[in-house]
């Protein structure tokens, strides 16, 4: 193997490593500071390969992408239930005046009965202070890893938090829902650019309008008015999103 390609592969094991307080954490030694809930209705499993039932759940990691990489999930067959609840909790984090850190994780939910996956942001974690969700999506998404990123402000959530992934089981058995390779860092969250092949010009480039900034697009001065960005409901009632596309919450 080349010099270049073995010293790229020791610089992202070492971005896999699991620091910055063990929030980061890829699930490949265990659980880092992530800790279950008590007042939820069951616990996030860590598992590696493919779930008990076969046409739901991921088959391989996000990690490593293979089968021997290990990752969370939510086990949505017998005894569990339509609503059960599982609930899984972060470390503190303080955020300094003014501050802005990124949220990123990986989600897998594939199947038939998939329920719903929140993602709150709370003081302390309890289930009567988690509030609305920050990050919602009901259904499946699709037999695939899909990147989570939620931008988390001083001004909205205060100087400490703490992030709870929440997992409710849907009404059927192929409802299983998985979690891998949490991160946090300062700053917005970066947009993503998709490039076909490394040779290759970026193709395609995701803003997902949450930096006020909107990813440095400029409104056209030779038109009527501008468009204009916006969380939750428009001012017409009968017309408009309740809530984006990103976050699925109206605080997008």
């Amino acid at each position: 193997m080349a010099l270049s390609k073995v010293v790229f592969l020791i610089g992202l094991l070492s971005c896999l490593t699991e620091i910055n307080g063990q929030f980061d954490c890829t699930f490949e030694n265990g659980f880092c500071s992530w800790q279950q809930l008590r007042d939820d209705v069951f616990d996030w499993t860590r598992l590696r390969g493919p779930s008990t039932t076969g046409t739901t759940g991921p088959s391989v990691d996000h990690t490593l992408g293979t089968s021997s990489g290990y990752y969370l999930y939510i086990e949505a067959s017998s005894p569990r239930v339509l609503g059960d609840t599982a609930r899984i909790l972060g470390p503190s984090v303080t955020l300094n005046q003014g501050g802005v850190k990124c949220v990123r994780f990986w989600h897998h939910s594939y199947g038939s009965n998939i329920g719903t996956f929140n993602m709150y942001v709370s003081s302390d974690g309890a289930k009567a202070n988690l509030g609305s969700p920050v990050f919602t999506f009901t259904g499946t998404q699709g037999d695939n890893w899909i990147l989570g990123q939620v931008d988390i402000d001083e001004a909205t959530y205060g100087g400490q938090f703490k992030v709870v992934f929440e997992g409710v089981v849907g009404n059927g058995i192929n409802g299983d829902i998985a979690l891998d390779d949490f991160q946090i860092f300062s700053g917005l969250c970066p947009q993503i650019v998709v490039t076909p092949a490394p040779s290759d010009s970026p193709s395609f480039a995701q803003c997902d309008f949450e930096d006020p900034q909107i990813c440095n697009f400029v409104q056209d001065t030779t038109d009527d008015f501008d468009w204009t960005r916006a969380s939750g409901g428009t001012d017409s009632s009968g017309t408009g999103p309740t809530y984006d596309h990103t976050y699925g919450t109206s605080k997008g």
